[in-house]
């Protein structure tokens, strides 16, 4: 069954989709809907854009209608661009904007969802009132706690709707039946009142009369400032305030500008005096500072932060986020501490200790950190072969499986001695590609010979040519093979950095272990060669799956042993 569903993403989400072909989307963010798209998609598509990351323009979303055969999984469910049906803008404007920044090859969907976009922006904007009212606070008034007490005595819905009145383009002389905070928050100065300090006692008075609907010019009030201003223009803000407390032509005035506890004919000019302020200030920090604003602090403590509020509301958080940010001294402005390294962690994978000859003991030759899960160093080599053991052992190497991603491989080792008794019937063909040095030491030591190091090379594993009787399986350990295996002709490949070493005989006559040195050759004189007596039987290995750690492979030939006297 094919399901559909709608989902608002970034339009820089949809730039990437369209250009990866791909993208997930949480389940939370899909809203199914059959068939058309009814009112109560819409409703939970508003819901959705209410939780999301917010947008200034309505071109920074857009709607994608997708499709999905089957049930969804849980958690984020991948899609395809072949399964995007039709991308909606959220409003006419988006859809002009955005098709001149898209490929013209894709056709927009008529923007059915703009009705919504409006409560979706709505919402936004209480919030950018919100949070400008939080920053302003930190920025003025950090040490105050009663935020929220104040903020409620005046009412956040009260300021929302004067803030939306003001961005309809209402005036507060157009005003009619409203609260007085909305005539506060719509009044712009359009009459000749003194610039000075004085100037905003005149807009108080008018915005009061506003409100009453009454004439201010010509009011006890008017007169009572126009006389105030004849006789000095520069009359601070505590004077003014003074004489409309006691004088008898601003007593009516007086007693009708009272809001609860906030006294209106204060806080209206202060609100006007700040919000020039902030206006024609290049740092809100630095008006701190002026003499005004210390006065209105100190002396009308109540006002003050109530007209902070209604400032952070009218200016919004994209204001003063940035000197807010600075205040905070956000984590992202400084260096943090490295986070600690995290450590290789590795556990081996279970091991089959099945035993060829049901030996119960079992030499390891895997790290002991690994094979325990142990924390390690990349440093710290996978596996290591004990340099010194009961018996002089050489170290092979079974390839399982070759040209793998994950080359496995099986480690045996085999007696010295066994190998010199059953010597003869070991099979003419052996892979090698490097002499065990250690090991060939201690062969030949025991025949009181000595071995002089030479350069090191290379090591690589060859690709084993026939496994008759044994099940080699990767066992991940050192295991000794017994006599019947040796019996069984299987090839051993021996595994270790190669040195070149003085021609010797190791396991009988007519063995010879390439490259030899000159000295070696003519040694090798006076014995019949492995390439006289066996052509075709040596090879060099050139398959790319014969090489797996990039050496050379060749086979060679152990033929009959010589006698203990032939060997002395």
């Amino acid at each position: 069954m094919r399901n559909h569903f709608l989902t608002p993403v970034l339009r820089q989400q949809f730039t990437l989709f369209y250009r990866f072909g791909y993208t997930f989307v949480p389940d939370a963010l899909l809203i199914p809907f059959e068939g058309a798209i009814q009112q109560s998609q819409k409703d939970e598509l508003l819901k959705l854009l209410s939780q999301i990351t917010p947008f200034e323009y309505d071109e920074e979303y857009v709607i994608l209608h997708l499709q999905q055969e089957g049930e969804l999984k849980p958690g984020n469910t991948k899609f395809e661009i072949q399964q995007l049906t039709t991308v909606y803008p959220l409003s006419k404007h988006a859809k002009l904007s955005i098709s001149q920044k898209i490929d013209d090859r894709i056709v927009l969907g008529e923007p059915l969802f703009e009705s919504s976009l409006a409560i979706a922006e709505e919402f936004i904007i209480k919030q950018e009132c919100l949070k400008g009212i939080e920053a302003l606070w930190e920025i003025y008034l950090d040490e105050a706690t009663d935020k929220d007490q104040v903020l409620a005595l005046i009412g956040p819905e009260k300021i929302f709707h004067g803030l939306d009145l003001r961005s309809k383009g209402k005036k507060a002389s157009e005003l009619e039946d409203e609260e007085y905070w909305a005539y506060l928050l719509t009044y712009e100065r359009y009459d000749y009142f003194p610039k000075e300090r004085i100037g905003y006692f005149f807009d108080a008075g008018q915005l009061f009369a506003y409100s009453k609907e009454i004439a201010f010019e010509g009011s006890k009030l008017h007169n009572l400032l126009t006389q105030l201003f004849s006789l000095n223009q520069k009359l601070n803000f505590e004077k003014i305030v003074e004489k409309i407390e006691n004088d008898p032509l601003a007593a009516g005035y007086k007693s009708k500008s009272q809001f609860g506890e906030l006294k209106l004919y204060v806080l209206a000019p202060l609100f006007l005096f700040l919000k020039e302020e902030i206006r024609n200030a290049e740092s809100f920090t630095a008006i701190k500072g002026s003499p005004a604003f210390s006065y209105a602090k100190t002396t009308f403590p109540l006002e003050f932060k109530a007209a902070i509020i209604l400032l952070g509301a009218f200016f919004k958080f994209k204001t003063f986020y940035d000197e807010y940010y600075n205040i905070l001294n956000l984590d992202i402005y400084q260096a943090q501490p490295q986070l600690p390294a995290v450590k290789a962690f590795f556990k081996a994978p279970e091991i089959d200790t099945k035993r060829l000859n049901g030996n119960e003991k079992e030499e390891s030759l895997i790290n002991k950190d690994l094979t325990e899960g142990k924390e390690i160093d990349e440093a710290t080599p996978t596996a290591s072969v004990p340099q010194q053991m009961e018996h002089q052992v050489i170290s092979i190497n079974t390839a399982t499986e070759i040209g793998q991603t994950t080359q496995q491989f099986t480690e045996h080792t085999i007696s010295a001695d066994d190998v010199r008794m059953q010597e003869q019937t070991l099979t003419p063909e052996l892979e090698i590609l490097k002499e065990d040095r250690t090991v060939k030491k201690a062969l030949l030591k025991e025949r009181g010979k000595s071995v002089s190091p030479k350069t090191k090379k290379e090591s690589r594993v060859g690709k084993i040519k026939t496994i008759e009787q044994l099940d080699l399986t990767f066992a991940g350990s050192a295991r000794e093979l017994n006599q019947s295996d040796v019996q069984s002709g299987v090839p051993i490949i021996v595994t270790e950095a190669s040195e070149s070493i003085q021609q010797e005989t190791l396991l009988g006559k007519e063995q010879k272990v390439k490259p030899a040195s000159k000295t070696d050759k003519k040694k090798s004189e006076k014995q019949p060669s492995i390439n006289s007596a066996k052509k075709g039987q040596m090879s060099k290995a050139t398959d790319k799956n014969d090489s797996i750690l990039g050496e050379t492979l060749e086979l060679v030939t152990v033929p009959e042993p010589r006698s203990n006297s032939q060997n002395e």
